[in-house]
């Protein structure tokens, strides 16, 4: 390679020769440039068109190519075999003009020289494009009393698909009194799902609300407002009276803000009080007293009555109803009422939910007199998991647990929800869950909708059973009670009845309501499903979870969805005191342990795949619970100077909570059944037998 110059003469017939002719060059070059910098440029960033810089190359031949020196390559795949796109350069600098999309994208560049010789590719860089915002924190919770005026809150964590959260600062919180936080609005950072107070806030209902932030500073939406009203006003035993500060305490319990003790049982009686009803059963009856005679009954002067003849009380002619003459009902609009088809509440539930059609069908149900049949059954919708396509719109699923952010479904448990009908006909979910638990709702529109909303209603401290009379079904008469009616009446309110699931939303309804949560669905996902995190009330009760649904068609206005929770309260660790009280146990170990269907063995229950913990050590409450699905369990509680529990192997049906209450014996438990009457008895009859043992003693003395 080098730069050469030539010139030319001519010569003649007779070798004279010419002039030289001007000269020329020519440069032979085979070597390529020397390969770039390696390229640079701002990463993470939220730019969708970044700007590279490199190191220029250099060329010691014919020089780099005067108008495209520099070709730039780019892709997703870090051994650039696909997706690879390309352009060239005029300076070593390169500014892409065609927005990229959220991902990590590497680059590379090389040279050319003026007759387009390559130098080798630079070192690959990258850089991480994320103009997307983190999700939604949860909607917060405070876990401290009403009467703290330095509350915290706890909520879900956010995620982010991209840069991931910021490293110091990942959320922003603000909390006031105004619940639109249109003024008197504060706010902080924290580093965790957490935030405590450090300065006192007044009495009266705060507002509370979240969101994230990622490392390129991206704010994610709102999260649903949570609220708290602090009421320092109770007075405590220092300076008041205890029948002062026991009343504050049963207010804060009745309106839910403190869990509600269990009541406590009265000891039984001595066993020297109980003799007379131990001996009853040996008494022979003709030594037992007479009871009296108990009102209504006749007295023994009035058993030799007279009793009034047969003639006078029935009539020598039987009624024209019974001869067959009168017809009480007539014949033609019952035989159309017999062909009638089904309610139209039933018909669109089967419609929403194609199992239960199916199900209808196979056991011959087709009009309304076969509803009666359906009274001995026990109807339940499917549960979320149970659904593999096109889920039905305007019904609210719950499920335990909060849902993961990085799962579409999650490892959560469905909770049933049972069927009631109200008195107009229409279809009512009522489900059953452990307090303090926390709750996935989802619910998916029928059409576009602007917002789905959500309240948390209190309906009644003392739900009632759900145990049924068999010939019975239970109507709703009203939105706050139930009562039970026959199924014929039944079948008169649904022949009649309009039934829908939603039901347009009456602005009225929430004003008259105690409503103890206001939270906000995300959504729509890629399903259409709009969806809540929210947390189940601490006291238990029944509470109804009201869905309003807006749609984008003022035509369809606002609807609203109603879904029943009957809130139990969660199970106890106890032990029972000499007096017959029950103490709870704090620092006891509940361990649930699951039967493996893979393995056949039963191992302890994975409960963080369900957002919960096992085992779970208990408080100065003694408290525990879990939120299982369908299998086969067993509980195991040990603590200190205790013998260790085990109860029997039992079935859980999905969505089934498990809270009973466990009692634990101390080791000489035995001498705690014994008060000073016992002891004085045995001490007497001992006596007793020592007396009669002598007089045997003495009477075969004197015999011999």
């Amino acid at each position: 390679d080098n730069t050469y110059y030539a010139r030319v003469r001519a010569l003649d017939a007779v070798s004279n020769e010419s002039s030289y002719s001007a000269s020329s060059t020519v440069v032979v070059d085979t070597t390529a440039p020397s390969a770039p910098g390696t390229p640079s440029t701002t990463t993470p960033t939220t730019d969708t068109t970044p700007a590279w810089t490199w190191d220029a190359s250099t060329d010691g031949g014919s020089g780099l190519h005067a108008t495209t020196p520099y070709w730039i390559e780019w892709s997703t795949d870090a051994n650039f075999s696909s997706s690879v796109s390309s352009s060239t350069a005029a300076t070593a600098s390169f500014t892409h003009s065609s927005a990229l999309s959220d991902n990590t994208y590497y680059a590379r560049v090389r040279a050319l020289d003026a007759v387009s010789n390559e130098s080798a590719y630079s070192a690959s860089s990258t850089v991480v494009v994320d103009t997307t915002v983190p999700s939604a924190p949860g909607t917060p919770s405070a876990t401290t009393s009403a009467s703290d005026n330095t509350p915290t809150w706890e909520w879900t964590a956010s995620a982010d698909t991209g840069v991931g959260l910021h490293a110091t600062e990942p959320y922003i919180v603000e909390w006031s009194t105004d619940s639109t936080f249109a003024s008197g609005v504060a706010s902080s950072t924290s580093s965790a799902t957490s935030f405590t107070h450090t300065t006192t806030l007044a009495d009266g209902t705060w507002y509370f609300r979240v969101r994230a932030q990622d490392i390129l500073n991206s704010e994610s939406a709102y999260s649903a407002n949570g609220s708290l009203t602090i009421d320092t006003s109770v007075p405590s035993t220092g300076g008041g009276t205890v029948g002062s500060a026991a009343a504050g305490t049963t207010f804060l319990q009745h309106q839910g803000y403190l869990p509600t003790p269990p009541a406590l049982e009265p000891p039984p009686p001595p066993i020297i009080d109980r003799i007379a009803d131990i001996l009853e059963p040996f008494i022979p009856p003709i030594f037992r007293p007479t009871p009296p005679a108990a009102e209504g009954e006749p007295r023994p002067t009035e058993v030799g009555r007279e009793p009034i003849p047969v003639e006078e009380l029935v009539p020598e002619q039987a009624p024209a109803a019974f001869q067959g003459t009168w017809q009480l009902l007539p014949q033609n609009p019952i035989r159309e009422f017999v062909l009638a088809p089904l309610p139209t509440g039933i018909t669109r539930l089967a419609d929403k939910f194609p199992q239960l059609a199916q199900t209808l069908e196979q056991v011959g149900i087709s009009k309304i007199t076969d509803v009666e049949r359906l009274q001995s059954a026990k109807l339940t919708l499917p549960g979320f998991t149970q659904i593999t396509h096109d889920i039905p719109t305007e019904i609210v699923f719950a499920r335990a647990g909060f849902l993961p952010a990085e799962s579409v479904r999650g490892e959560l448990v469905d909770i049933p929800a049972f069927l009631t009908v109200t008195e107009q006909g229409q279809p009512e979910q009522r489900i059953t869950t452990i307090a303090g638990k926390p709750l996935h709702l989802a619910v998916k529109p029928d059409q576009q909708a602007k917002s789905v909303k959500g309240y948390l209603v209190f309906r009644s401290k003392n739900p009632k059973s759900e145990a049924r009379n068999p010939k019975q079904i239970q109507i709703s008469n009203d939105q706050n009670s139930k009562h039970e009616l026959s199924v014929n009446s039944l079948l008169a309110s649904t022949f009649f009845a309009k039934p829908t699931f939603a039901q347009t939303y009456n602005p009225e309804d929430l004003e008259t309501r105690l409503v103890l949560l206001e939270f906000d669905y995300t959504g729509p996902d890629e399903q259409g499903l709009w969806s809540a995190d929210i947390t189940a009330p601490v006291a238990d009760g029944e509470y109804e979870v009201i869905t309003l649904i807006e749609y984008e068609d003022p035509e369809l206005g606002t609807r609203a969805l109603r879904l029943i929770a009957v809130v139990d309260p969660e199970g106890y660790v106890y032990r029972v005191e000499s007096d017959g009280l029950k103490a709870r146990i704090p620092d006891a170990t509940v361990s649930l342990f699951w039967l493996n269907p893979d393995t056949q063995q039963y191992q302890l229950w994975p409960a963080t795949d369900y957002q919960q913990k096992n085992p779970q050590v208990t408080d100065d409450t003694g408290k525990y619970s879990f939120l299982v699905p369908e299998g086969s369990y067993y509980l195991r509680v040990e603590a200190t100077g205790y013998p260790a529990y085990q109860a029997d192997v039992f079935e859980v049906q999905e969505g089934t909570g498990i809270h009973e209450n466990i009692e634990l014996k101390t080791q000489y438990w035995w001498l705690k059944a014994l008060d000073w009457k016992i002891v004085v008895l045995i001490i007497f009859g001992v006596l007793l037998f020592y007396n009669f043992y002598r007089d045997r003693l003495r009477k075969r003395s004197h015999e011999t």
